[in-house]
């Protein structure tokens, strides 16, 4: 039996949470909606509009506000400050950006900082495994994602095993975050 572990979450619904996604991502990223309509029909093949993805992107600023007055200004102001470093927690590894203008180097920092940490976390998750009794049972790392491949009479201890290398609080600069996981079981990988 396959045990996946990965950030995001299932939807009973694929191409919109396909969709929904990608403006999150896209967001988090400071994508213009423009830009994420067309990611969408380029990667997906799915029209929306510029204007729904506007919509969506709004709606998700609105609930998660910080991600924005937050994340977003305080990389822009660790960029500026920093002569375009970015330190990221928890190891305090630092960056430098070369690119060329301040929108898309502000984009790149986002991007580093936040994937950064996730391998961080998946990293970790691989090290706290390797060092328990599910090291024969590592199976890959993808992104962000740990398999284990495991016999069926283990599923419910190896899931609460994977679970808890991959799901703790990290110290970051707002405050204590912890990355949420979605567990996902099957006879093969995908």
């Amino acid at each position: 039996v396959l045990l996946s572990l990965k950030s995001g979450s299932v939807s009973l619904y694929p191409e919109k949470y396909e969709c929904m996604k990608k403006i999150v991502h896209g967001s988090n990223y400071g994508m213009t909606p423009k830009r994420m309509s067309e990611i969408i029909l380029d990667e997906l093949g799915i029209v929306v509009l510029v204007a729904e993805c506007t919509k969506w992107q709004r709606t998700y600023f609105q609930t998660f506000p910080r991600i924005q007055t937050g994340y977003q200004l305080g990389i822009l102001q660790m960029l500026r400050q920093g002569n375009r470093i970015i330190t990221t927690p928890p190891l305090g590894m630092r960056r430098k950006f070369y690119g060329f203008g301040e929108n898309n180097v502000h984009r790149e920092g986002l991007a580093h900082y936040a994937q950064n940490v996730v391998a961080f976390v998946t990293n970790n998750a691989l090290i706290r495994l390797y060092e328990s009794k599910w090291r024969p049972y590592l199976y890959m790392q993808v992104h962000d994602e740990v398999l284990l491949s495991v016999p069926q009479d283990t599923l419910q201890e190896s899931a609460n095993a994977l679970t808890n290398a991959m799901t703790y609080e990290l110290q970051m600069p707002g405050g204590l975050l912890t990355i949420p996981t979605e567990l996902k079981v099957g006879l093969r990988y995908g």
